[in-house]
């Protein structure tokens, strides 16, 4: 009766979560967002607490997964099934180079130009680039907020998502709601970032303003869902122990006249992902949310002033307790929270930190 029980729980648990995931089309998860609202005094430092938080199914369960990186045969599949015109990238002018001990991934190689130039690599990306995007790092940061509307002339957010849409199809993955956005329509920055770029690169400085203009751009981050799991969506790189975590988010960069600009995006073999450990409850939000607090009431940073709770969801994190290059990652699902820290420097100035935290989401034990 008991093991009847746990079954028909689990059942339920996946039906409720490929519901989840799998909401309105194939490719997109139809997220749903709470609020939590509340400020805490962790002996000193103020743990305030106005996150938006992501919604789970009630008794779910989570386990550990094993993600291989991706083999030769895989990758030699994906440049074969790609539809890579349709993503903006050239491949009938210059070659493929394919993966080596050295260089374990696949490269197309443009001739006579450098561009596109694209990458299936080893470790689970995939990486395009049109042309040279160094002026759009240049250009304008990242926002870091959650929004629905992107407000850029000539490009909307229809064609947007259109593009969006191609690359997770391509790739096999699902995407939530935009995480962050960069734009930038000031025609006459961008007109000097590109000749910036170009000269940085040894090329054709030649770029007057008019060509300039249709390099405005929107650069958006998505979530990404694989499997019905949604993937870490932070820009942490390691943990304290220097264990590397990878991005597993989504990132997508359009012009308004030259089409989509660069791609950077996850790029998983399900046939080589595999749950490693048994499935356990997750706790609750509250749990994770005192865990928070007894970590700051431990620590003494008189320099600390504040941490601001963002957002607060459930993700597995990537990370690589060994040789990457060849071993791949373990997925640990964990409640993630963006946080906003407040220090106060030498000179008496507060300043801030935008950064991520991980708890172990079955035990609340501290990832990062």
């Amino acid at each position: 009766m008991f093991m009847f029980k746990k079954i028909l729980i689990l059942l339920i648990t996946f039906a409720l979560c490929s519901s989840y995931a799998f909401a309105d089309k194939s490719i997109w998860v139809e997220e749903t967002w709470g609020r939590i609202d509340r400020e805490v005094d962790c002996d000193g430092i103020s743990l305030l607490i106005h996150a938006r938080v992501l919604s789970v199914p009630d008794e779910v369960e989570a386990c550990e997964y094993q993600m291989d990186n991706l083999s030769n045969e895989f990758m030699n599949q994906i440049r074969n099934k790609v539809d890579w015109a349709a993503l903006g990238c050239d491949t009938s002018n210059g070659k493929w180079r394919a993966p080596s001990k050295a260089w374990p991934e696949y490269i197309f190689l443009s001739e006579p130009d450098i561009y596109p130039s694209c990458e299936i690599r080893s470790n689970c990306r995939l990486q395009i680039d049109n042309m040279s995007s160094g002026y759009l790092r240049a250009s304008e940061p990242l926002v870091y907020t959650n929004t629905e509307l992107i407000e850029i002339k000539d490009i909307s957010n229809d064609y947007i998502m259109s593009q969006a849409e191609m690359i997770a199809s391509e790739c096999g993955i699902q995407l939530g709601n935009i995480l962050r956005v960069g734009q930038c329509d000031d025609v006459e920055k961008i007109h000097h970032d590109l000749i910036i770029a170009a000269e940085s690169a040894g090329r054709n400085t030649d770029i007057d303003v008019e060509t300039a203009a249709g390099y405005v751009f929107a650069d958006v981050i998505y979530p990404v869902y694989f499997n019905g799991l949604r993937l870490y969506s932070g820009d942490q790189v390691s943990t304290s122990e220097e264990y590397w975590i990878p991005d597993m988010h989504m990132r997508v960069a359009v012009t308004a006249g030259r089409g989509l600009l660069s791609v950077d995006s996850p790029l998983i073999d399900s046939n080589h992902m595999k749950a490693v450990t048994e499935m356990k409850p997750v706790i609750s939000v509250e749990e994770v949310l005192r865990c928070m607090e007894n970590r700051y009431s431990s620590i003494y940073r008189p320099d600390l002033k504040s941490v601001t709770v963002q957002t607060l969801a459930l993700e597995y994190v990537p990370i690589s307790k060994i040789d990457s290059s060849s071993k791949g990652f373990t997925l640990y699902p964990a409640w993630v929270a963006q946080t906003n820290e407040k220090w106060l420097d030498e000179s008496g100035e507060l300043w801030d930190w935008v950064g991520y935290e991980a708890y172990d989401a079955r035990t609340g034990e501290v990832i990062f």
